[in-house]
């Protein structure tokens, strides 16, 4: 449990009035929630966090026999895409590159961070997907470089979902590390402090050098926005399928890694520019048809030289000129040709009427 958990917990316990286990109920966590909410105009997210803080805390004490059952399991929660309060937008490869040129060549140390140390942070951000409190539990113990391929743990007390999580590394990020490791103790933290640095402070003030509007109409680029965000959208961007992003991003979900994903109208355009032109695919079929051009699709062209059958199509309008056209002759032997293309109707008889 951290920190911020046993804030959360803390809170609805003595929000609750909450004396001995036996007090807790689900009525009163739900009651006292929706006074907070209203008090302090909580949005869903903030919400949904003290639900599962508290939910967590319950389930904790059942595995400790301290109670039979989870009082607060199932307890409602609230849907965060209805009340979103604060919309990101992922950077582009020239954006991103940008802000690293900008954080390199400052001499200005922000949140106690030199110029080259923002730089690495982004850098680690933007090509690992790591969130700020992974970041800052990085040592040098953590990569293994000499793998293959080389990858980055994450032990499971400083992921989010809890687990141990390997990931791969960009070969380029292999390289800066390598030398970029060599001046760090291995137990060493490579950034300490980052997880209660104003992290965001950090990108607004490098994107301001760089000449990058911090908030824009299509969100806020903020540093989760401009590595986290960055990093899924661009391994969609550059072929990866959405399996692998959810699998990189470590979600348990795909519709949360379809939250991170911005495509917008350019990446569209060039999804449509990427399909084959149907009309490269038709070829013309020698011959003269009454002046009329015919062609085949390629495919079918191929499946008639394949099978033997003749490249001309019997087109059904041209079948029935011929046909016109041999019924059409003066000769008395084509009456009965005539007479079997074009049978005439019969006219069934009347019965005769009984007397």
């Amino acid at each position: 449990m951290d920190s911020q958990q046993y804030h959360l917990i803390r809170r609805v316990v003595e929000g609750c009035s909450f004396k001995k286990l036996g007090d807790i109920s689900a009525d009163a966590v739900e009651f006292f929630l929706g006074e907070l909410s209203d008090e302090e105009d909580l949005g869903h997210r903030t919400y949904n966090h003290y639900v599962q803080a508290f939910e967590q805390f319950c389930t904790w004490l059942c595995t400790k026999k301290r109670l039979a059952s989870n009082p607060v399991s199932g307890l409602h929660r609230r849907n965060c895409q209805t009340d979103v309060r604060r919309k990101r937008r992922a950077l582009n490869i020239e954006e991103f590159s940008r802000l690293l040129n900008a954080a390199e060549t400052s001499n200005e140390s922000i949140q106690c961070y030199s110029g080259a140390q923002r730089a690495m942070i982004y850098t680690l951000s933007f090509m690992t997907g790591l969130r700020r409190s992974e970041i800052a539990s990085l040592t040098s113990r953590s990569f293994n470089l000499k793998g293959t391929p080389a990858t980055v743990t994450i032990e499971a007390r400083n992921s989010k979902h809890r687990k141990l999580d390997v990931l791969p590394l960009h070969p380029e990020l292999v390289t800066m590390l390598r030398d970029w490791l060599k001046e760090i103790a291995p137990d060493t933290f490579l950034f300490p402090k980052l997880a209660k640095r104003r992290t965001w402070l950090m990108v607004q003030k490098d994107l301001e050098i760089a000449g990058i509007p911090y908030i824009t109409p299509e969100g806020v680029a903020d540093f989760h926005a401009a590595g986290r965000h960055s990093f899924i959208t661009g391994l969609l961007r550059n072929g990866a399928t959405l399996p692998e992003a959810k699998e990189l991003a470590r979600h348990s979900d795909v519709n949360m890694t379809m939250r991170y994903t911005h495509i917008g109208i350019h990446d569209q355009a060039k999804a449509v520019a990427n399909l084959p032109n149907p009309c490269q695919h038709i070829v013309s079929i020698p011959g003269d048809f009454e002046g009329q051009t015919l062609t085949l699709p390629v495919m079918e062209r191929q499946h008639n030289d394949e099978v033997g059958v003749d490249a001309k199509p019997c087109c059904s309008s041209l079948c029935d000129t011929d046909k016109q056209k041999e019924s059409s002759g003066d000769s008395p032997d084509d009456s009965w040709r005539r007479g079997e293309l074009n049978p005439r109707p019969v006219v069934p008889q009347p019965k005769p009427l009984r007397a």
